[in-house]
């Protein structure tokens, strides 16, 4: 046995040695190919030329000072995108900017009425006050246009062209994701022609349109009709919004080609999979009252009372205006100016903003923009009011189409002789001066509140 251990182990060395006389030549061929390791240079480092560096941008500060007090936002552009807005402080008529020299420019937005004028670089110069007045305003921010089936429906598909003043005509090929309309951004006021088709242009429909602001500052409608039916498409049934939804989430599309789509059946696998999907949120709700330490009847109060429906022993947490009855303020809205007081703009397709109204004398809400955009909100002065905002229809102030607003979002109270702004523990939170509030807030003259899409100043 010995022997062959011996044999064995001679054999294995016999192996090694001749790998290693096939290995050897093919190491050296290789390291011949290759050339010595030390001889490679680290490449240097990416960086800019010595000759041509780019140049640092440099910081440009200048003040705008506009000829009226209003809500404005201004944005630096650069390569057709804006940055991000530097709004001005209430009450003010100057608004200090800072911005870099490499941009192309800067975008003005009247956010009553909607209106943006623009400023170039070479327009600006340093440490300077660029006076900004009412008739530089001369682009409306925003257009809609909507083109229909001659059965008044959506079309699927089409070509939008719109042609404003002595600018280029800006087109638009439409899909069936657009849902018949397409949305045209800086458009100058006066006089605008736009032309809508559906296939190779024998069924298309012209229309000439005065460019105006509108209340609001909302986008100006302009609705193209076509002389034939065509393929049309049909917003679905709106869903309920599920908790944590994003905000602006594209509305699901369904395309009418006139053919019948068979109707699927539900099998019985999915009938189980639904109850065995409730069942587990049943006892998940359960465990989450467990640890809370409440009952089903205290956390059924707590609801309601995050509703704004009274129950019995649910009174509001901090406050001690439990129990307070609801007072729907008056709204008033000041009379439109006449037409001779729109910039440049001609006869109006629509209403123009108001100015803001001062004939209330106690404290009161002013929107500065959102769906309540340029409208005065009286607060009632007794201790039994309050007033509710959300986006529920039963709230004081409801702003039903905004989907970053809670069902029932906020409440003003009045707080002796002042009043308190409260945030009923809504999903995206309640900005006073564009900071978040906690729970309770105390409002001073001049504070600008912000739910959602909605701003309203606070003046007492």
């Amino acid at each position: 046995m010995m022997l062959s251990r011996y044999k064995c182990f001679l054999g294995g060395v016999r192996r090694t040695i001749s790998a290693a006389r096939m290995a050897v030549p093919m190491l050296l061929v290789g390291a011949l190919l290759c050339g010595p390791v030390g001889a490679q240079k680290p490449a240097s480092p990416p960086g800019p030329a010595k000759n041509g560096a780019a140049k640092p941008a440099k910081i440009i500060k200048f003040t705008l000072v506009f000829s009226r007090p209003g809500s404005y936002l201004c944005y630096p552009v650069k390569n057709g995108r804006k940055g991000e807005g530097i709004e001005i402080k209430p009450g003010q008529n100057t608004l200090p900017v800072e911005v870099t020299s490499d941009i192309d420019g800067i975008e003005i937005l009247d956010e009553v009425n909607g209106l943006v004028a623009t400023r170039s670089v070479g327009q600006i110069k340093n440490n300077s006050k660029v006076q900004i007045k009412a008739d530089a305003f001369d682009q409306l921010q925003a257009v809609i246009i909507e083109l229909k089936s001659k059965n008044g429906q959506p079309a699927a598909r089409g070509v939008v062209r719109l042609t404003a003043g002595k600018g280029e005509p800006l087109q638009y090929g439409l899909s069936t994701n657009d849902n018949g309309s397409v949305r045209f951004e800086n458009i100058a006021l006066g006089r605008a022609q736009a032309v809508g088709y559906a296939t190779s242009g024998d069924d298309v429909v012209k229309q000439t349109v005065i460019i105006a602001p509108v209340v609001g500052g909302k986008p100006q409608v302009i609705t193209l009709t076509l002389p034939v039916d065509v393929q049309t498409v049909t917003p679905a049934s709106p869903s309920p919004e599920p908790s944590g939804s994003v905000a602006g989430a594209p509305a699901t599309i369904i395309v009418n080609t006139g053919e019948s789509k068979p109707e699927t059946k539900n099998d019985w696998a999915s009938g189980i999979f639904g109850i065995a999907i409730l069942a587990g949120l049943f006892f998940w709700g359960l465990r989450y009252l467990k640890e809370r330490g409440m009952t089903p009847r205290e956390a059924f109060a707590e609801s309601l009372q995050k509703l704004g429906v009274d129950s019995p022993n649910a009174g509001i947490p901090g406050s001690p205006h439990a129990g307070l009855r609801s007072s729907g303020p008056n709204v008033v809205q000041a009379p439109l100016p006449s037409l001779a007081e729109l910039p440049q703009a001609g006869a109006s397709t629509g209403r123009v903003a108001p100015d803001r109204d001062t004939s209330f004398a106690g404290p009161r809400l002013i929107g500065l923009s959102g769906e309540y955009a340029g409208r005065t909100i009286a607060l009632q002065s007794d201790t039994e009011s309050r007033l509710t905002i959300g986006r529920d229809a039963t709230t004081t102030i409801p702003l039903a189409s905004d989907t970053a607003v809670s069902r029932r979002h906020a409440m003003i109270v009045p707080n002796g002789p002042g009043w308190d702004l409260m945030d009923e523990a809504s999903q995206n939170g309640t900005f006073v001066n564009s900071r978040k509030i906690e729970d309770r807030f105390a409002l001073t003259s001049g504070d600008v509140i912000q739910i959602g899409k909605a701003r309203f100043r606070f003046e007492a």
